[in-house]
């Protein structure tokens, strides 16, 4: 249908405008087409003569509603004339509809397309309100996608240069007793399949083997089971890092030491909100490197308790040993203080995890830091 021009489509603005749109339109406008700003270009001033008159009417609030009813009766007109001209030249039958389209589906694609402009239609609104609003609003979706799809930066580093052994100690090896070149062990799969893998405990690293073969350097697999629940444990992390078995409960890993012991304190490392075992450190941050000097197992639903812990500054630093997931505790202080009554000293518990009511921050941390 043929349209007609209005003051409004001078201003660029909607027919329901409030009176302070149609005056921050009219200042934008006039900044560009003012005759100040465009000397001896006419078209520029033709412009701003119909800036002005415009900005006369619809300021005016009687001139105003005369121009509304103006608008009024000649969109009517525009539409008797489209009326009368479709009845005189009538559609050709192949123009026409389909039958099958019935009044439901014109309503339905009516919604639909409602639906989808809202957003569009909104954002005029709020840009046509307030361009500033509709700026800002735009900044933080462009943010918001980018932190969505942007590449993930590497997890932080811890507080200090971190090192795996503490400085006075070996690296921990399981004993000599406990250590064999290879061992055959039986694995139960989340499907329920039993696998056999021959493991070296030197270095921990496994090989997948046949059902059939059923001896690892004369040891027979009978016996030398590892129970391991279903679909629980990866293994990858069948045993610690030095070889050893880990513990049946919550305890200390075979063959790590347990250092910084001389304190009073202690710290619980509560698991109980997860359905994971974990591996867990305790690392010292009081010299120029972080270092480990406890380390022990905590099986899901657990929770374990480092007891005559030594005064310091520490984090906690752990392995889903279902996912390989790394993560580390903020860092915190373990204080001991003499008084007349005698030493006061720290009870801290460590909630693992961002569960409700956590009593730390974790983060994720990288392989080379654990």
């Amino acid at each position: 249908m043929a349209t007609i021009r209005t003051h409004y489509d001078n201003l660029k603005v909607a027919r329901d405008a409030p009176d302070n749109v149609i005056r921050a339109a009219y200042k934008s406008l006039s900044q560009t087409f003012h005759p100040d700003k465009n000397p001896g270009d006419e078209h520029a001033a033709r412009i701003m003569a119909l800036i002005n008159e415009s900005y006369r009417i619809l300021s005016d609030p009687q001139k105003r509603r005369e121009h509304d009813a103006w608008i009024a009766r000649e969109e009517a007109k525009l539409r008797q004339r489209e009326a009368e001209k479709m009845q005189a030249s009538p559609i050709p039958p192949q123009w026409k509809a389909p039958q099958q389209s019935t009044e439901e589906e014109g309503k339905f694609r009516k919604y639909a397309a409602a639906i989808l402009m809202w957003p569009f239609s909104l954002a005029r609104r709020i840009f046509l309100w307030d361009p500033r609003i509709a700026v800002f609003g735009s900044l933080i979706g462009v943010a918001f996608l980018y932190s969505e799809f942007a590449p993930k930066p590497p997890p932080p580093s811890g507080p200090k240069p971190y090192q795996q052994q503490a400085p006075t100690q070996p690296i921990a090896t399981a004993p000599a007793a406990e250590r064999k070149p290879e061992k055959c062990v039986l694995i139960n799969n989340a499907n329920g399949d039993i696998k056999i893998y021959r493991v070296d405990w030197s270095d921990g690293s496994r090989t997948y083997q046949s059902r059939l073969e059923v001896e690892c350097s004369g040891i027979s697999t009978e016996g030398q089971k590892v129970a391991v629940q279903r679909g629980e444990e990866n293994v990858k992390y069948l045993t610690a890092p030095n070889g050893s078995q880990w513990p049946s409960k919550a305890a200390y890993v075979h063959g790590y030491p347990v250092d910084n012991a001389d304190g009073y304190s202690s710290i619980k490392v509560d698991n109980e909100q997860n359905e994971s075992s974990v591996f867990v450190k305790l690392v010292s941050l009081d010299g120029a490197n972080a270092y480990p000097v406890r380390q022990f197992y905590i099986p899901g639903r657990s929770s374990f308790t480092l007891r005559k812990v030594t005064a310091g500054d520490y984090d906690i630093r752990y392995r889903d040993l279902s996912t390989g997931g790394l993560a580390r505790s903020e860092s915190f202080d373990v204080h001991e203080t003499r008084t007349g009554k005698g030493i006061e000293y720290s009870d801290i518990t460590m909630t693992l995890y961002k569960v409700e009511g956590g009593t730390f921050e974790t983060y994720d941390l990288a392989e080379s830091e654990f």
